[in-house]
């Protein structure tokens, strides 16, 4: 399954305030997302599986357009994010998003 790196722009593209968490009980359109994940992984080198991997929170925007799951892979504050697009539902690629270097924050 070929992935595709989304750039900032065209991530920051996806939100539409309120962006909403979803509750642990709570799906929106759910897209299988296992493949995916797996090339991600295999592709970036991340150092992780997709065993260990930990979804750690899902955000839909607030127009219902786009759903950001949040991939936790071992790295402190560094995210695999999964962009999927609705209507049609399909997945529109992938963006890393380190913390760290955002926001000045520190990794320990």
């Amino acid at each position: 399954m070929p992935i595709r790196e989304l750039t900032k722009q065209e991530f920051k593209s996806t939100f539409c305030e309120p962006m909403r968490r979803l509750a642990a009980d709570e799906t929106y359109r759910p897209v299988p997302l296992k493949d995916y994940v797996a090339e991600c992984i295999r592709s970036l080198a991340l150092p992780t599986t997709v065993a260990d991997i930990e979804i750690h929170h899902v955000y839909v925007s607030g127009d219902k357009r786009h759903t950001h799951v949040l991939f936790y892979f071992g790295e402190a504050n560094c995210y695999l994010i999964v962009v999927v697009s609705h209507e049609p539902d399909v997945i529109s690629g992938y963006h890393l998003l380190d913390l760290n270097e955002e926001y000045g924050l520190s990794a320990a």
